[in-house]
């Protein structure tokens, strides 16, 4: 039985990536991903800076660097609730009916993980 394909613009998909883009913003979470973790650090420091008075930086400065880290990091919480939502990711891995919970190794390998070795003559 194939496994059913889905659009990458599937309104299922997509609606609900968009709200775990914002719950992955949890620091919990990103800490599992170092730079997307300091990214958003970078992206409440920057904010904090912006509506504190800036340090002697422009407002406009401020507020672009502030827009383009949030942007990055909600980016990347979207395509990974996205490949989750699509069975690629972390959350869907390995996809429904792929998986061997009896303990017998699958066809063509032997216990252990080892794979056959197959000699030229």
């Amino acid at each position: 039985m194939a496994a059913k394909t889905h659009s990458i613009f599937d309104p299922a998909i997509i609606v609900p990536a968009i709200g775990e883009s914002f719950k992955k913003l949890n620091p919990r979470h990103m800490i599992g991903n170092p730079v997307m973790f300091v990214t958003e650090v970078g992206a409440v420091i920057t904010t904090v800076l912006m509506f504190s008075g800036g340090q002697g930086a422009s407002f406009g400065f401020l507020l672009q660097i502030t827009l383009w880290l949030w942007f990055t990091v909600l980016f990347a919480n979207f395509a990974e609730a996205m490949a989750e939502g699509r069975g690629k990711g972390p959350g869907g891995y390995p996809p429904q009916g792929q998986d061997r919970d009896d303990g017998q190794p699958l066809p063509g390998r032997r216990p252990g993980g080892a794979d056959p070795v197959e000699h030229a003559a």
